[in-house]
């Protein structure tokens, strides 16, 4: 998938659920403003077994630093998961995985 794709894919996940509760301030109403265009990174799960994976970026709850979190998407096999960026910003770690994109919102 290209990043077109990917952005295709969080939209038709949106239209998926009417509601959404967040303790970062994102809603259903204000979730696009947090969107980005879909960028891979690499994500180290942290699970002490599993190598890092390739996932895309698509949502940041703010700029990207260090403690700042994002939503990030596997294609692979269509999962979602929240990272936090780590070592002044330059490394991503898994802190939730999910299932939707609306879970990985709620377990934000």
């Amino acid at each position: 998938m290209d990043a077109w794709e990917i952005a295709e894919f969080v939209e038709a996940e949106l239209g998926r659920s009417d509601g959404l509760e967040n303790l970062h301030g994102i809603t259903k109403a204000n979730v696009r403003q947090f969107l980005v265009t879909p960028y891979e990174v690499t994500v180290d799960p942290d699970d002490g077994e599993s190598a890092p994976r390739r996932m895309w970026v698509v949502l940041h709850e703010r700029a990207p630093a260090r403690g700042a979190y994002a939503v990030v998407f596997n294609p692979a096999d269509l999962t979602w998961g929240v990272v936090e960026w780590t070592d002044s910003g330059e490394r991503l770690t898994m802190v939730v995985a999910a299932a939707t994109l609306f879970e990985a919102l709620e377990g934000m």
